[in-house]
């Protein structure tokens, strides 16, 4: 699927990507807003940047197991995205990639070593997290603006917490590992 393909097709609301697709363009989907169901296939490898940007209507997606990296902006601004799942092949979860989501919970698979900065920023229902062993930090404003968010966890081995990670969040239980060295200004 081409980079733009679809942008802005506004009556668009269910798409059925057939096996043997492998990319999906960058924008390819962006503010699609009508679009509420996505069916994504096992051969896929690649979703652009800001693919289902601002898919406002968007409430489920299955990511399909060949996908490592969740682009910047990917589903930035989908804001009834309540049920993700995500692949336990996940390496990278980009800049912004689930800002102002509307999941309350998201497993973050084991392998996923990297957020980008603001990575679930303003999923204002997102209530608890626990951080894969796999991080040793955690970007900047991260999970910035969670304003449900009462529990995190974070595993030995996460050296660093950002600018802002929990800027604005209402943590009640929060467990910082004995690896941790720098809390950043304004952390939490």
């Amino acid at each position: 699927v081409g980079e733009a393909a679809f942008q802005q097709c506004t009556d668009l609301s269910k798409v059925t990507l057939h096996n043997g697709t492998q990319t999906i363009g960058q924008g390819a989907f962006y503010q699609c807003g009508n679009l509420s169901s996505v069916t994504l296939p096992e051969s896929l490898v690649s979703i652009g940047e800001s693919a289902f940007n601002s898919c406002t209507s968007l409430t489920s997606v299955v990511v399909p197991k060949n996908i490592k990296t969740i682009e910047p902006n990917t589903f930035r601004s989908c804001s009834s995205l309540t049920n993700i799942v995500l692949p336990d092949s996940l390496v990278t979860i980009g800049e912004s990639a689930f800002q102002g989501c509307g999941m309350s919970q998201i497993r973050i698979p084991d392998n996923v070593s990297v957020f980008g900065s603001y990575a679930f920023k303003q999923c204002e229902s997102l209530t608890s997290v626990a951080i894969p062993k796999s991080m040793a930090s955690i970007a900047r404003g991260a999970f910035d603006e969670c304003s449900n968010l009462t529990s995190v966890t974070i595993p030995e081995g996460v050296t660093t917490i950002g600018k802002e990670a929990f800027r604005w969040c209402n943590l009640l239980s929060l467990t910082l590992p004995q690896s941790l060295t720098t809390i950043a200004e304004g952390a939490g």
